[in-house]
Parts: structure tokens; sequence; C-alpha cells
């Protein structure tokens, strides 16, 4: 009896279909908005394809998060998710800029190397701030120059400002993609969250 209960098992086994594991998919003929990844992936879609990328040699993963090359420049991307779907990619430039860096050496990259890259894709931007004066850029946030709005996505370029540990102020290029309706429901999200916390607050008074 047993040897007939292994022999209908092998028998179900085999007539099992196998499934290819989503890690050996090949991605290669996807145009996505950064490479194969596209905004509104799922988080598992996008490690899928990450790891694929890697395998490709076309980005790498360190402690600190992903990296890729983007103009002969090392380049940090990082994912955000809304309701488990890609809202926005973020790149940013590893290379700090300084103070006596900004109008020079970094504002040339951004306005003859990185702005032009997308206006070759895209056209002229759809808004353009111009090059900042250093006064408008803040600590811990981006001050945009370019934004380029294509159908479902907003690109944008802009400068980050942060200050490392000696207190000394530095400058990176970034790069933004997002998806329009996935932004604009977390938007509508947190308004709406807002405005029950007032609602309820009123009711202390």
């Amino acid at each position: 009896m047993k040897k007939i209960i292994i022999a209908i098992s092998l028998l179900i086994l085999m007539s099992i279909p196998v499934i290819a594991d989503d890690n050996e998919q090949d991605y290669s003929t996807i145009k996505g908005d950064y490479k194969i990844i596209c905004l509104g992936d799922t988080k598992d879609v996008v490690m899928n394809k990450i790891k694929y990328l890697k395998k490709q040699k076309e980005m790498t993963e360190n402690p600190f998060g992903y990296t890729v090359k983007i103009l002969d420049t090392t380049c940090r991307v990082r994912f955000n998710y809304y309701n488990n779907r890609l809202q926005q990619i973020n790149i940013i430039l590893v290379k700090f800029y300084y103070i006596d860096d900004f109008n020079n050496t970094m504002r040339n990259f951004i306005e003859n190397q990185l702005n032009p890259m997308f206006e070759d894709l895209y056209g002229e931007p759809t808004t353009n701030y111009n090059y900042p004066n250093i006064l408008e850029c803040t600590n811990g946030y981006i001050t945009y120059i370019a934004i380029w709005d294509i159908d479902k996505k907003i690109i944008k370029t802009g400068i980050g400002e942060s200050r490392m540990g000696s207190g000394k102020i530095v400058y990176q290029p970034i790069i933004t993609i997002s998806d329009k309706e996935i932004t604009n429901a977390q938007q509508q999200e947190e308004n709406d969250s807002q405005s029950d916390m007032i609602n309820n607050a009123k009711k202390d008074f």
C-alpha cells in the first residue's frame, strides 16, 4: 500500500506545471519610467526587477541602498510606495558639492548635462525655475529647478541641501519621478486626515 501511495504522489507531482520564478523573468523588453521599473508597480514586482538589474550589473546594492550610474556619475536610488504601489523614484547624486561648487561645477553639471538630457527626451520643461540663488536653498529640502509634466508622471530636477556632522553644508543634484494618480490619492488622504484631526480638536472647545 505504501508503494502505491508513493507512486501516486509522484504522478501528482509530475503532473503539476512548473511555474517559473519571477526572479528568472526576462524584463529586457520592458521600457519603464526608470530602466525597467514602472511607477505603479507593486513592491514585490519592484524587488524582482531590482534583482534582474543587479544580475545585469545595471544596479548594485550596498548597506546604504541601491546605486546606479547616470551620466557617468554614481547615484543612489530610493523608492517611495503608497498602498503597496510605487509612487515615486528618487535619484540622488552621491557626489557632494560644496558652497564653492554651487555656481561652478554643480551648475555646469545641471545646466549642461542633467537638464539637457531630459530636454532631449521630452522637450522644454513644463515649468522652468532656472538655476537658484544659493540663498534659496534650505537644509533638508529640495529646491526644484525644472519640471516636466508628461502624461501620467512628473519628472523634476533640483538641488538638495544637507548639513554634515561637521556642520559643513553640502549640495546634491536630485531627480524625482512621480506618478500623478498615486500622488494625488496620497495627498487627498493626507488632507482628509488633517481635516478629521482639526474637526476632532474643535469638539474640545
